[in-house]
């Protein structure tokens, strides 16, 4: 070998820690693990290989992760501003015939020590009952607790927050909280695209065409936020007209609603709570961007998920 690995520093080839193997004088690989030779890699756990088809004078290079991902949280993953969007479902039981139901959305902003405060906490009733302070914490392991029987899961790039508490008005709480990070600024050109959503309906208790269930289906958006929305329900199908924008900050709206969505930071994912036409019910919707050039296998959903 005498022309070296691109970019890389390898040394002497006859590192014990480097095997290779040659079909014919043209064809040959080397396979190197990570972390055992000065190298630029993200990962020091993990593999590369090299192949070359002209007996070494070029090479070309695949790099294989290392197949479980190790991630170490503590409370001061919590620091920053957070988008919160959750849904609330009433206690139906006979001793808490009229607890609350319905959506709220706002920001949570927190220290490194997990104590923070809500600001501009908005619900789909006139009540404001939300703490004037809070103190949250993180375990080593991703979970977040409150107090109470509040479970959270942090996602691995500490981004978002999946979690489940009982409100303080009696109800059962699905939230999401969604980090704000700087820097990123968001354009309609953002919601270009064909999106995946999932949607929990919740009935509003005080209506009298009550409704709940569940709603998934795509919604394709041009540049200008008009997309074209189709939807499956337990009860059928149904498509519709939208219109959407967002705000530099990331802020989703739809004129003439309470739609109120925020995007994530990688902007490929948006939350949602919003009240039906009706006043039936109230959504916590998720919509996630489809890339049509990502493929998926079966193989891709191992692992150990949390769930909420």
């Amino acid at each position: 070998i005498v022309t070296p690995f691109p970019g890389d520093s390898v040394g002497n080839m006859s590192d014990p820690a480097t095997t290779m193997s040659w079909a014919n004088p043209m064809h040959g690989w080397a396979l190197k693990t990570f972390g055992t030779f000065t190298d630029n890699f993200d990962n020091e756990n993990g593999a590369v290989l090299y192949k070359t088809i002209d007996g070494g004078s070029t090479w070309s290079r695949n790099i294989f992760p290392k197949s479980v991902v190790t991630v170490n949280y503590s409370t001061a993953d919590l620091h920053g501003t957070w988008q919160m969007h959750e849904l609330v479902a009433a206690n139906n039981t006979s001793y808490s015939s009229n607890t609350w139901a319905g959506w709220s959305h706002g920001t949570l902003t927190l220290d490194a020590n997990g104590n923070g405060a809500f600001t501009g906490m908005t619900k789909s009733s006139d009540i404001n009952d939300y703490p004037s302070s809070v103190s949250l914490s993180l375990t080593s392991n991703g979970i977040l607790s409150v107090g109470g029987d509040t479970h959270g899961f942090m996602s691995t790039d500490k981004n978002t927050v999946y979690m489940t508490t009982t409100d303080g008005g009696g109800g059962y709480g699905l939230g999401v909280m969604q980090r704000v990070a700087s820097g990123v600024t968001y354009t309609t050109s953002d919601l270009q695209g064909t999106w995946q959503i999932h949607q929990l309906v919740t009935a509003n208790p005080a209506s009298s065409n009550q409704y709940a269930g569940w709603i998934y289906g795509t919604i394709a958006i041009d540049s200008n936020g008009n997309g074209i929305a189709s939807f499956i329900k337990p009860d059928g199908s149904k498509s519709q007209n939208i219109a959407v924008s967002i705000s530099s900050d990331g802020t989703v709206l739809m004129n003439g609603t309470d739609f109120h969505g925020f995007m994530s930071a990688d902007k490929k994912s948006i939350c949602i709570t919003m009240t039906d036409g009706g006043g039936y019910g109230y959504y916590l919707m998720a919509m996630q961007k489809v890339n049509p050039a990502t493929s998926y296998a079966t193989s891709d959903l191992q692992g150990k998920w949390q769930t909420h």
